[in-house]
């Protein structure tokens, strides 16, 4: 039989012409008309070749120009409108593909080319339509896109060896025919190996690969839209991998988070229940500042004994006033029985004068004044100046004392043994924390869940190591560096000369006469000695710390679990412990943790456990501290509440042991006034000391702060210089005295 097309022999029984690969004599007719033929499903299997779908309703629309199709996913309409042709490149002839190229089709009803299968993406992937850049969702849809046969459909195409699309496939997109010319068009597209249309045996091609016995010719570039799909793949990974790392380098250290975490558990900038509440910080510095008074009474309300409780009534009263305009100061203590003022104390300064009056017992007022040359009067006193020579008191030096204490006195911005400066010095000069904080050994470890603010939180965990040597190391910088601060040194001189200034005056040695300076150096070097044999002791006695420290998404520390061990004397004692931080209004507001320690078949435990509330209208506090060591138990606890509407608050602590109490205090009344930061008055209505569980005695009365709101008064009594006076007029006092009578 001869092909109709190229008058090439054709073997019996072959389905295509393999020169040009034109279908046998059987579709010549059609092939003259220019419309594929159209087999029916049962003749295509019957003869082992793939059939095109059958379809009704629907023309064949032939065109002599490529189409683009756009296709819903409800009615696969076909667009007619031809695609726009460009970028058009030639290409190398495909030598010797087209007789392989069909013998394969016909015998393996598929062709494989090199190089396909880099080409496109295994079957089952999301594909990209050519020309249009839209996804196919499944191979169906990508056979329409290219070409090729769709499942159970579609058969060789002529000249090239590549399958025939559907009927209805305009081919322009695909790189097959275009329907009804039986030409090959631009973009042949080669086999991709392993790639199968569903239920069929039937190859796609990859965009831009030349197929077998292909014809030569002008294509367009397929290739652009390929390769910008790779660019953009590429891009997207990059960017992946690029926020990956990025995060990764911005994610913190695990020591880090750790240090953070402890270093946060009360944080500057936390605001307690307290603070919002009264503004007790605001309230002491204004103390600094602004002219107030304050004072507390006390008085005995009742008693288990029956001898104290006829003395209800009795008690103490204190108040001060200070008015930093004036520089005035006055100091009140008084003595109550059975609710009567009975005896008093006023002490006044002002006006560089002391005056001192006791109105129940004497008439007089003692007065010293401070503006006159006070070496001058100790020395020229009838009384005193006699007195000093014979105890060999220098009045000078005494006179200079006083002085100096007046001067510190007045001073209030700079005041020895500040401690706040000197923590500050310590962070800033001293290396043990950075060098205590290098040390730590932290790796991330499992997450866990615990309970914070009242919800369920998972908490990352982190596993880290205190070493013994970095404990001690840090001991010894910190004791180093606190016996080596000049300023604490300076100001422990300073102490130090004013006691040996103050017993030399008085006629008194300090030591082996030993200078201020030789007391100071000698004292600090026994605090060095005692300090050293406190961390040699430490030493012997301390060995790694492992923990497991668990943070919160805040950075808040949740929890910790460790283990330790003591090795004290020739036992070794295992330790363990656990914490749990479980917050509410601040971290440690809900709190709770064991210390287990186990060494020759004893255990001790120690336990604590802290729970507490504020919702704005009340405010609840409770903790309790024991200690189990098998044989007794020991406990502390401590118990508070107010309400913020009325003010009453109930307050108690207890010591116990063996379960019975050892000590009880507790205290319950209201704030009736209350001005945030600047004032509050407290009634005590009931304040119990109670000794085991039977002897108890109470009392009540009241507390208050507040602005200065009076002037201060001036003691009264008749003044009576203390350095002027003879001795005629100390006598007098001193029946004054006498004669006053306690009951």
């Amino acid at each position: 039989m001869k092909c109709t097309k190229c008058n090439a022999e054709i073997r019996e029984g072959a389905k295509f012409c393999t020169s040009c690969g034109e279908p046998v004599a059987a579709n010549q007719e059609n092939a003259q008309a220019g419309t594929p033929v159209t087999e029916t499903a049962d003749d295509a299997q019957e003869a082992g070749e793939p059939v095109a779908e059958e379809k009704a309703a629907e023309p064949v629309q032939e065109v002599e120009t490529p189409v683009a199709e756009e296709k819903t996913a409800e009615n696969g309409q076909e667009a007619e409108t031809p695609a726009e042709e460009a970028n058009e490149v030639e290409i190398a002839p495909a030598a010797e593909a087209s007789e392989s190229g069909a013998a394969d089709v016909e015998e393996e009803g598929r062709a494989e080319m090199p190089g396909a299968a880099e080409a496109e993406s295994e079957a089952g992937a999301e594909q990209m339509a050519p020309e249009t850049g839209e996804a196919i969702a499944d191979m169906e849809q990508l056979a329409q896109e290219t070409g090729e046969a769709e499942a159970g459909a579609g058969y060789a195409a002529p000249e090239t060896g590549g399958p025939v699309p559907d009927m209805e496939q305009t081919g322009s997109a695909a790189g097959g025919p275009a329907a009804g010319m039986g030409q090959p068009v631009p973009e042949m597209n080669g086999p991709v190996p392993g790639a199968q249309q569903p239920g069929q045996g039937v190859p796609h091609y990859a965009p831009g690969v030349p197929q077998h016995g292909a014809t030569p010719g002008t294509v367009k570039e397929g290739k652009k839209f390929g390769k910008a799909i790779i660019g953009v793949i590429a891009a997207v990974v990059v960017v992946v991998i690029a926020a990956f790392a990025a995060l990764r380098l911005m994610e913190k250290d695990p020591k880090d988070v750790v240090i953070a975490a402890f270093e946060n558990v009360h944080p500057k900038d936390q605001v307690y229940p307290t603070e919002e509440l009264f503004g007790t910080s605001e309230m002491m510095k204004s103390l600094q500042t602004t002219s107030s008074e304050g004072g507390m009474t006390l008085k005995l309300s009742d008693s288990s004994e029956p001898f104290i409780t006829q003395f209800a009534g009795s008690g103490l009263k204190m108040s001060a006033q200070n008015n930093l305009e004036t520089k005035e100061t006055a100091v009140n203590l008084g003595l109550l029985l059975n609710d009567m003022e009975y005896l008093n104390l006023d002490a006044y300064y002002g006006g560089e004068k002391v005056i001192i009056a006791v109105p129940e017992i004497s008439s007089k007022a003692f007065t010293l004044d401070l503006s006159k040359d006070l070496a001058q009067q100790f020395k020229d006193s009838p009384v005193f100046g006699e007195l000093i020579k014979q105890q060999g008191i220098d009045a000078d030096g005494l006179a200079l004392y006083i002085e100096e204490l007046k001067a510190q006195t007045e001073n209030k911005e700079d005041q020895p043994f500040n401690l706040d400066e000197l923590l500050n010095r310590y962070k800033e000069g001293c290396k043990a924390q950075d060098n205590f904080k290098a040390a730590l050994t932290v790796t991330k470890g499992e997450k866990q869940k615990f309970t914070m603010d009242g919800k369920e939180v998972s908490c990352k965990g982190y596993n880290t190591v205190i070493s013994k040597d970095s404990m001690v190391d840090f001991l010894e910088d910190s004791s180093e560096f606190f016996l080596q601060d000049e300023t604490l040194r300076e100001d422990f001189l300073n102490q130090l000369e004013t006691t040996v200034r103050l017993s030399e005056l008085m006629g008194q040695s300090m030591g082996e006469s030993l200078s201020a300076k030789e007391l100071r150096d000698q004292t600090f070097a026994e605090a060095e000695k005692s300090a050293k044999e406190m961390i040699k002791y430490l030493d012997r006695t301390l060995d790694d710390v492992d923990m497991v420290v668990y943070v919160d998404k805040k950075g808040r520390l949740a929890a910790l679990d460790g283990t330790t061990m003591l090795h004290i004397e020739d036992t070794d004692v295992d330790v363990k412990f656990h914490l749990e931080l479980k917050g509410g209004s601040y971290l440690t507001q809900n709190m709770s943790g064991t210390i287990e320690m186990e060494g020759d078949g004893d255990v001790v435990t120690l336990e604590v456990q802290r729970s507490g509330k504020y919702d704005k209208k009340n405010l609840t506090d409770e903790l309790s501290l024991s200690m189990d060591t098998g044989d007794d138990t020991f406990g502390f606890s401590y118990a508070a509440a107010y309400t913020v509407d009325d003010g009453a608050y109930d307050v108690s602590a207890k010591l116990s042991s063996n379960g019975s109490r050892i000590l009880g205090l507790s205290a319950e009344g209201a704030v009736d006034e209350l001005e945030k930061g600047k004032s509050f008055h407290m009634d005590i209505d009931k304040l119990k000391l109670t000794i085991e569980d039977s002897g108890y005695i109470t009392f009540k009365g009241e507390y208050y702060l507040r602005p200065l709101e009076d002037e201060i008064k001036v003691p009264k009594g008749d003044p009576m210089d203390i350095l002027g006076a003879d001795l005629t007029e100390w006598i007098e006092v001193i029946q004054e005295f006498q004669a006053f009578s306690p009951f």
